[in-house]
């Protein structure tokens, strides 16, 4: 990255690895939350969630959620029916790798995701 950087934009810095993953990344994610939810606000929503063990065989447990994006009505058959332009988006993820597998948990943790949604 420091070489590409050096070629093609000579009198710019990159910022070092605590930089990135400190203060930078800490901003980036409040504006994808802040979008996230203005996204959400009034709109008709669908929770879902799926696990998953990754490449590093850690158990995953990601929460998502769908946005109704845009609503038209047609007429077909004399039938009114309505189509619904779903938009997903991923709300969290969790690694419970250390957490004992129950219905339980996974509720305290869609209850979490949910309570994040509605704020």
């Amino acid at each position: 990255m420091h070489l590409f950087v050096q070629k093609w934009i000579p009198s710019g810095a990159v910022p070092d690895q605590q930089t990135l993953s400190g203060p930078i990344l800490k901003q980036e994610a409040a504006k994808v939350e802040d979008q996230l939810k203005m996204k959400l606000d009034e709109r008709l929503t669908t929770f879902m969630t799926d696990g998953w063990k990754n490449k590093a065989k850690q158990s995953i447990v990601a929460s998502m959620v769908s946005v109704a994006s845009e609503v038209s009505s047609g007429i077909k058959l004399s039938i009114t029916c309505t189509h619904l332009n779903l938009q997903p988006y991923l709300m969290c993820m969790h690694d419970v790798s250390e957490d004992a597998k129950s219905g339980k948990g996974l509720l305290k943790l869609v209850t979490k995701d949910i309570h994040i949604r509605k704020m």
